[in-house]
């Protein structure tokens, strides 16, 4: 069944799709990340005895005497090292230059939110005004994802097998993260910098995505330009460098908003008002991701595509960005 099939069947069905089927990403296996080659396998698998073996390390601490103790932070036993340093330049590999991340003022308007000429989920399109806001310019690398998980000791994505992300990801965008993983990154962000950042609103998200008042249906346009995002027709099959695509960004300079990963916003699932269908009580409480990944197909995707996920669900081509509210927005 084409990716059309699968949402026309979930519209008509009013969304049910159940525990079983948590999102769109696990009901199309297109959505889905590939097994990696054996070496990526391999080195997954040094990396994870890596880490029990540091783990090892810190359960001996109570046991040996307080100069081995010293031996153990300061240097290595078998190879086996616990110096900060060491987690710290993992994140990325020799060479890289890991990208950070900053913040693209949008500022606040009216336009016109949904579709009336697409899936029912969609429309009908209405006015919404949004306040002035900032947003970051990409979605969260792993490199900054790592950072929160080191200084946390939250739990890192599964594939990851370490505290850290593989070398050479660490300008990927972070996934197999839920809502509760990127709520816990914002309050770390947040304590860090002194503001407060948040996931954005399902209608900051559009109306960043759509231009604001110029309610295009692309950041770029009207027109779809395969080589301005990493989707389907673009034939990557993976998750790329954040800003791969430049030439994809809004009018203020927010990349990736459509393609790469799905994004977590902060708004709750339901029907836009005047939207005859109904929502199944057993959605209640699910989350709206935006702006589809690089293996969604290009005649689905707007800046009005719009899906719901459990806020516990994680998934290979699911991510997040944060927007910081302006001070006169208060």
């Amino acid at each position: 069944m084409n990716h059309e099939s699968r949402q026309n069947t979930r519209e008509t069905q009013g969304f049910q799709s159940g525990r079983d089927v948590k999102s769109l990403s696990q009901a199309q296996e297109s959505e889905a990340r590939p097994a990696g080659p054996g070496e990526a396998v391999r080195e997954k698998e040094a990396r994870a005895a890596a880490f029990r073996c540091a783990s090892g390390r810190l359960k001996l601490c109570s046991a040996v005497p307080i100069v081995l103790l010293i031996l153990l932070i300061l240097g290595s036993m078998d190879g086996c090292s616990l110096h900060k340093s060491q987690t710290v330049t993992r994140l990325n590999a020799p060479g890289e230059t890991v990208i950070k991340n900053e913040l693209i003022a949008i500022p606040g308007g009216t336009f016109q939110m949904g579709r009336d000429d697409s899936v029912p989920s969609e429309g009908p399109s209405h006015k919404v005004q949004v306040k002035t806001f900032e947003m970051d310019k990409t979605e969260v690398t792993n490199a900054e994802y790592g950072e929160f998980v080191t200084q946390t000791k939250h739990a890192p994505p599964e594939p990851w097998g370490a505290p850290t992300p593989p070398l050479g990801h660490a300008n990927l965008p972070v996934t197999n993260v839920s809502y509760q993983d990127a709520v816990a990154f914002a309050d770390w962000r947040s304590k860090r910098d002194g503001v407060t950042y948040r996931l954005p609103t399902e209608e900051e998200w559009e109306y960043a995505a759509r231009n604001g008042d110029r309610n295009n249906l692309y950041p770029w346009g009207d027109t779809w330009l395969p080589t301005r995002a990493a989707t389907l027709d673009a034939g990557v099959g993976k998750e790329q460098a954040v800003g791969s695509y430049p030439a994809g960004a809004n009018r203020w300079g927010v990349h990736d908003l459509i393609g790469n990963v799905w994004e977590w916003t902060s708004s709750k699932a339901s029907m836009y008002q005047g939207n005859s269908m109904k929502m199944s009580a057993q959605f209640q409480g699910w989350i709206v991701a935006r702006g589809g990944g690089y293996s969604t197909a290009p005649q689905k995707i707007s800046g009005a595509l719009r899906d719901w996920f459990a806020p516990d669900y994680k998934n290979p081509v699911l991510g997040f960005r944060l927007v910081k509210v302006a001070s006169s927005s208060h």
